[in-house]
């Protein structure tokens, strides 16, 4: 191999060692790395930190065998213009050959069953240990970035956490709420999560955290939609009251419409009446009771259940009521329906045709008779729009 070969490849291989000095030295500079040194770890993270500790300790031995290989490089090169077929063949052995022995001890363990049995040492080419060194680097350096991704990202958000926990607890100390074991769930929680992110923060997800924050901000809706009730308590007990009364008073319009409908139409189809139910009085009672003793957090539980079960019984009752009134209604269409065919009759000059006349009387009498036969009455009625229909013929006058 030529001289400038060989001057070409120990520049590189110099080259190579400064970046891995350099890449060595910002991890001894890690704040992380030292604070590893101190915290007290567990589980994973103490698992991982033991095993890139030790690699961490092999690659300043790896790199002190690259720094005397550079070293006799430099010594077997000297300043000499041109070297002898002996230091030539050292100096290529040393650049690219397996001059580089490593013992059992220094043998990366990923690399361990390439060694043959019984052998006391390893023996690597430089661009061969760079290789190694720059894999076990990457090994440490992701230990390092997802602990210090961990302490940085998530501790921040743990001591927002505790702060939003502040905020609840002065809220349920304005409501004299002492009944706060949501509040301790969540402290517990967020404990638990500080424990684990500052011993064994590799096992600690950001979805935890998450979680955490949805659970904190579920509950502090909750205290905030009780705060709110108190301060408008009033007129959401009227508001109930209302809708109590809007049930009653549709019970009573059922109540009246189906009697209507029994007395004035014949087998009347109706629906099941509503009912009113007065345990919802009796809850309204009892929610009235509670503000008076400042139980704010029952009276929002209860107020809710009160509103939506009045609520769904005013619907129900309104639904039932309109559905009564469908059998007077369809009367009352078909006397409209009557109407209207004998105005079409006028005119067309039908209004004093025999047959004419004969079928609106009998319609007329059956829509107007109590109770109406719907039945009879619409088949009444579309015998009188047959004869004064669109078909019908308009009825020459005499000149």
């Amino acid at each position: 191999m030529f001289i400038a070969e060989l001057d070409e490849k120990r520049d590189r291989l110099r080259q190579a060692t400064d970046t891995m000095a350099t890449a060595l030295m910002e991890i001894e500079a890690d704040p992380n790395r030292a604070l590893l040194e101190e915290v007290p770890l567990s589980g994973h993270t103490a698992a991982s930190w033991a095993e890139a500790r030790a690699a961490l300790g092999r690659l300043w031995m790896w790199f002190t065998h690259l720094q005397d290989t550079l070293a006799r490089v430099d010594e077997v090169r000297g300043r000499r213009w041109k070297l002898d077929r002996t230091r030539s063949q050292e100096l290529e052995g040393l650049l690219v050959g397996p001059s580089i022995e490593l013992s059992i001890d220094e043998v990366p363990p990923s690399r361990l069953d390439d060694v043959g049995a019984g052998a006391a040492s390893v023996r690597y080419t430089a661009a061969e240990l760079l290789d190694v060194m720059s894999a076990t680097l990457e090994q440490v350096r992701g230990v390092l970035h997802g602990v210090g991704a961990a302490w940085s990202g998530l501790l921040p958000r743990i001591d927002g956490l505790q702060s939003a926990i502040g905020g609840i607890e002065a809220v349920a100390e304005s409501l004299g709420d002492s009944d706060r074991a949501d509040i301790e769930s969540l402290c517990g929680r967020v404990r638990e999560l500080a424990t684990s992110l500052l011993g064994d923060p590799l096992v600690v997800q950001e979805q935890d955290v998450d979680d955490v924050e949805s659970a904190i901000q579920a509950v502090r809706d909750d205290y905030e939609r009780v705060a709110a009730l108190r301060n408008r308590v009033d007129d959401e007990l009227n508001r109930t009251r209302a809708v109590l009364n809007a049930v009653e008073a549709s019970v009573t319009e059922c109540s009246e419409a189906q009697t209507e409908a029994r007395l004035k139409i014949v087998r009347a189809e109706l629906p099941s009446p509503p009912h009113s139910d007065r345990s919802l009085t009796r809850q309204l009672n009892q929610i009235t009771d509670l503000v008076a003793r400042g139980q704010w957090r029952n009276v929002a539980r209860d107020m809710a259940n009160l509103q939506v079960r009045a609520q769904t019984l005013l619907t129900e009752a309104r639904r039932i009521a309109d559905e009564s009134r469908v059998p007077i209604r369809a009367r009352n269409e078909l006397r409209g329906r009557l109407d209207a065919y004998r105005a079409k009759a006028q005119q067309i000059g039908r209004l004093e045709d025999t047959d004419a006349t004969r079928a609106y009387d009998r319609a007329h009498r059956v829509l107007y008779t109590a109770p109406t036969d719907l039945v009879t009455a619409s088949e009444l009625v579309e015998r009188y729009q047959d004869i004064v229909g669109p078909s019908a013929r308009p009825r020459e006058v005499p000149r």
